[in-house]
């Protein structure tokens, strides 16, 4: 029989990231095995991970001035690149767009905008505020799930 603590242990799949380099650590995080062991069947079985949120739209990242006109701080602006799937252009969204908040949580970087899209559901509403031609507007989006299918066009 195992003690709590080596269960706990055996209940976890250690990951462990190195590089070669002068100045360059490793990185080593754990994932709880329920979740790994899903996700490695999901890709074996689908070749995908389900239930993942998705907009329909590609982003891209630039510098700009619309943060300093809308009084926020100085960072990187997220453009929509692409425009994918009829649901995001029903909803209004055009490539060239400027994502300027989204859920009301201003956006100065890609890393922002996956962080907020990661948080949510297939299913969830998000409320984008962009910039077009120099007006700001409201468009909302229902999120789609990422399929394989999405997958394979992203590469």
């Amino acid at each position: 029989m195992r003690s709590t603590a080596e269960s706990v242990l055996y209940s976890y799949w250690l990951v462990v990231a190195k590089s070669a380099g002068s100045d360059v650590e490793g990185l080593g995080f754990a994932i709880p095995i329920n979740t790994a062991a899903s996700v490695a069947q999901q890709l074996m079985d689908k070749g995908y991970v389900s239930g993942q949120p998705w907009t329909g739209m590609t982003y891209t990242e630039g510098s700009s001035g619309l943060d300093f006109l809308f009084g926020g701080s100085s960072g990187g602006t997220v453009y929509i690149y692409s425009v994918d799937t009829d649901t995001a252009k029903k909803a209004g969204f055009k490539p060239g767009d400027v994502v300027f908040a989204v859920d009301d949580h201003q956006i100065a970087s890609i890393d922002d905008l996956t962080s907020i899209i990661s948080s949510h559901k297939v299913g969830d509403k998000l409320k984008y505020t962009v910039v077009r031609d120099g007006e700001t507007m409201d468009l909302t989006i229902t999120l789609q799930e990422k399929t394989k299918k999405q997958l394979q066009n992203d590469q």
